[in-house]
C-alpha cells in the first residue's frame, strides 16, 4: 500500500486491462506536496497508462484515487483538471501559428467588454506565468519559432494555467500536480538542464510534479521501482531498482553515473 499519510495524491489497486492486455496490475503510488516522483520501467509496463487514469484520460479502470484526502473517480480529464491534475502528454499539444499567449490561453482568451480578445493583458499575464517559472519569452513570439525545449516550458505554462476559466484566466493558477510524459525524449542537454530547473522551481513553490512516465509504477509487477527526488532522464536502463535519494543527473549522458 502507498504511504497515504500526508499525501496530496495516492492511488490504489489500479488495474486496466486492454482486452487481453493487462496494462497495470494492482498498482499503488502516493505523491506529496512539494514531491518529484519518475517512474521508470520498460516500454509497455503500464507507465503512460497509469498516468492517464490519473489525468482522467482512461476512466474505466479498478482502483481507488484520493486527491488531498479526497476520493475522485475521474470520468474526464476536465474533472482531472478541475481536482487540479494537469498532464503534459509526450506530443506537445501547441500549434504552431498562435503566439506564446495565445497557445498558453487557447480557449480561454481573456476578453474586453466588447467580446474581443483583450491581447494586452493576455500578453501580460503570460509574461507573468513564464517568468513564475523562471523563463523569459516573448508572449507575442510565435510557437513554431521556438526551440523544442521552449515549447516544452509554454506547455507547462499551459498545463498550469489550464484550471482556469475565462474570466479566471489571470489569476494564479490552482494546479497542484503536474503529470509529464517523457518530457526529455526529444530535448538537447541543456534544455534538459532547464527543464529540470523549472521543475525545482516548482517544487520549492510546494507543488508536487509527477514527473513521468520515464519508468514503471511504485509497486506493481512491471519493471523496477526508482525514486528519485527531481525529474529523471528519459534514457533508462530497467536493470537498475530500488531507491535513490541521490540528485537528479543534470543530462541524460549522467545517467551512467548514477546507477
Amino acid at each position: 500500500m502507498p504511504d497515504a499519510a500526508g499525501a496530496l495524491v495516492t492511488m490504489s489497486g489500479i488495474t486496466k486491462r486492454f482486452g487481453g492486455v493487462l496494462a497495470c496490475d494492482d498498482v499503488e503510488l502516493s505523491v506529496r506536496a512539494g514531491e518529484v516522483r519518475a517512474l521508470l520501467g520498460e516500454n509497455g509496463a503500464g507507465k503512460s497508462t497509469l498516468m492517464n487514469v490519473l489525468a482522467g484520460v482512461i476512466t474505466d479502470h479498478e482502483g481507488t484515487i484520493t486527491v488531498a484526502g479526497r476520493p475522485c473517480r475521474f470520468r474526464s480529464p476536465a474533472e482531472a483538471q478541475a481536482a487540479g491534475i494537469a498532464m503534459i502528454h509526450q506530443e506537445l499539444d501547441l500549434v504552431p501559428g498562435l503566439s506564446v499567449a495565445e497557445n498558453i490561453f487557447l480557449g480561454r482568451e481573456p476578453r474586453t467588454r466588447l467580446r474581443t480578445v483583450a491581447a494586452r493583458r493576455m500578453a501580460a499575464a503570460a509574461r507573468t506565468q513564464l517568468a513564475e517559472l523562471g523563463v523569459e519569452l516573448d508572449p507575442n513570439r510565435s510557437v513554431g519559432s521556438l526551440r523544442v525545449g521552449e515549447q516544452q516550458l509554454v506547455e507547462i505554462a499551459k498545463a498550469l494555467s489550464s484550471h482556469s476559466g475565462p474570466q479566471a484566466a489571470l489569476r494564479p493558477t490552482d494546479a497542484r500536480v503536474l503529470v509529464m510524459d517523457e518530457p526529455t525524449a526529444a530535448l538537447a542537454d541543456a534544455e534538459v538542464r532547464l527543464l529540470f530547473a523549472t521543475i525545482a522551481r516548482l517544487r520549492e513553490r510546494g507543488r508536487s510534479d509527477q514527473t513521468g512516465p520515464d519508468g514503471s509504477p511504485s509497486r506493481g509487477r512491471h519493471g523496477p521501482n526508482y525514486r528519485v527526488p527531481m525529474a529523471a532522464p528519459t534514457t533508462m536502463d530497467t536493470r537498475y531498482s530500488g531507491s535513490c535519494s541521490r540528485p537528479p543527473p543534470r543530462t541524460p549522458g549522467d545517467a551512467a553515473e548514477h546507477p
